[in-house]
This record gives C-alpha cells, structure tokens and sequence, in this order.
C-alpha cells in the first residue's frame, strides 16, 4: 500500500507491507524537505541528534544511497501504545540538490531481518530527479 500526502505542506511518500489490518507496522516513509540554507553537516547534525522518548539508538552507520553519503541510526523502539510489540527503526538522513531526504525504516524488531532485502533494495535503488 502506498500513500502520498501533501495537505501539511511537508511531503510524505509512505509504503506499507500489505496487510489485513488498517495499520501495519513494517512501513517505509520517505520525506524530502529543504535545506534551507543550511550545509549538509549542520543539516545531518540537527536530524543525526533528535532524541525520541521510547527510541534506544543501537548503532549509527553510513551508507551510500543514489551516490552520496547516508548517515544512519539505527533503534529498538519499546512503545507498545502505539505498535504493540518491541520495533526496530532505521532513520536515515541525506542532501542532495540542496533537498534533506529523511527516510524511516520500520519493522517488529522480531521480523527486521527478514524484510531487510526488500528495503535494501528500496534504497540500492532510490534516485534524485531534478
């Protein structure tokens, strides 16, 4: 299931694993925003330091998404208001063409690794178009 929503104002590209519920856990959102103005170090430090109540940061990477450096934090999410169940959550951050691109992972913790390819490919195939 895909859904594009614009009425904020904020650009959001969702993509969730067909499920027979009205919510499903193993989401891929995609969110491309401006720079506005600001270097790509202070960008990546402003979203690489947002702290949220719940998220255990487990490891920080980098990785390579459409040529350019991705920087990736990687958590255990223990909400269980919310999703139900211990969640893992990769957010990753990237400039290109002066646009921030934040992207959000999301799975049960327990079935992470086994959607893992279908994001890997998602996002060994993910380009900028402008």
């Amino acid at each position: 299931m895909v859904i594009s929503e614009n009425s904020t104002g904020i650009r959001t590209i969702s993509v969730s694993k067909k499920a027979n519920s009205t919510f499903n856990p193993t989401q891929l959102t995609i969110q491309p925003m401006s720079n506005q103005g600001m270097s790509e170090e202070a960008v990546i430090s402003l979203y690489s330091n947002i702290q949220t109540p719940g998220w255990t940061k487990i490891s920080n990477n980098t990785i390579t998404i459409d040529g350019v450096t991705a920087y990736e934090s990687v958590y255990q999410v223990n909400d269980t208001q919310n999703f139900g169940e211990l969640m893992r959550m990769h957010h990753i951050i990237f400039v290109k063409n002066n646009t921030v691109y934040v992207i959000l992972l999301q799975a049960p913790d327990k079935e992470f690794n086994s959607e893992k390819p279908v994001f890997d490919m998602v996002l060994n195939s993910f380009k900028v178009i402008q």
